[in-house]
């Protein structure tokens, strides 16, 4: 059985042996154990989605799957998760990454390629994204979960 849960304390040496396996690293997880999603079965972790906030938005840190998700179950977790996005009142999310072939999945959840200076200070300035801008092929991705409406 799929369960789909935030990360506690618990599963932060867990979280570290499923990025050990797909060879990469998050020195944040002891910190940002809370804000990462974890798709779990057979007591598994099948799928994770990290992600850091910045007042009004937040920035996708990491979205590991295992070669067994399927894309019916993707769909569902990373659905998932945009709604709880929407829930903690996130207007923009971000992304970063050097796959070209990924942005077409992230269009399927209203994602769009935005150049750099559209980004928000706030987001620029956290580390992850700092780091990864400087790779090569960096393409940054924008979905507006709100609208901020004028009150004028």
């Amino acid at each position: 059985m799929k369960k789909v849960y935030f990360a506690t304390k618990a599963d932060v040496e867990r979280l570290h042996f499923f990025f050990g396996q797909a060879n990469k690293k998050d020195d944040k997880i002891n910190e940002l154990y809370a804000q990462f999603m974890i798709l779990e079965e057979a007591e598994e972790i099948r799928a994770v989605i990290g992600y850091e906030q910045s007042e009004e938005d937040a920035l996708i840190r990491s979205c590991l799957f295992t070669p067994n998700v399927d894309k019916q179950t993707f769909l569902y977790f990373f659905e998932m998760f945009l709604q709880y996005m929407k829930e903690k009142n996130i207007r923009q999310l971000y992304l970063l990454t050097n796959h070209p072939q990924s942005i077409t999945i992230f269009q399927f959840f209203d994602f769009v390629t935005i150049e750099k200076e559209n980004v928000p200070e706030g987001i620029r300035q956290l580390e992850h994204f700092c780091k990864n801008i400087k790779e090569p092929n960096a393409i940054i991705l924008n979905c507006q979960l709100f609208t901020k409406l004028s009150t004028d």
